[in-house]
């Protein structure tokens, strides 16, 4: 099992099944290795059935991805995300030739964001 916030993609429509013992045992990992309190388990979407580890990304994921439309439009092609960090990775993975030519009036606070 690879580490990250999204355990599975598991929903009714997955080709595949979850094993809760192996993502709860490897959870115990993580929590006796955490040195900052957060709330960990196994939170799935009621909407979708993703799981996820952390409590707060489900609560973004059903707060901006889950059954939400794009909004945030690329400057640079069609590209649309449901979140502006997804923009931004996209804006650098794809454009990072192009950063200097975003216009502020159009896209305020942008290129601030790129050099984070």
């Amino acid at each position: 099992m690879t580490h990250g916030e999204v355990v599975t993609g598991f929903s009714p429509r997955a080709d595949f099944k979850v094993n809760v013992t192996e993502i709860k045992s490897h959870l115990k990992v993580h929590k006796e290795k955490r040195t900052h309190i957060q709330v960990c388990g196994i939170f799935p979407c009621d909407r979708c059935g993703k799981l996820y580890v952390h409590k707060n990304s489900l609560q973004r994921h059903m707060k901006w991805e889950c059954g939400k439309e794009p909004i945030f439009q690329c400057p640079f092609c069609p590209q649309l995300c449901k979140r502006k960090e997804h923009r931004i990775r996209h804006i650098r993975r794809q454009h990072s030739d192009m950063i200097d030519y975003i216009d502020m009036d159009v896209f305020p606070g942008i290129t601030e964001a790129m050099n984070e």
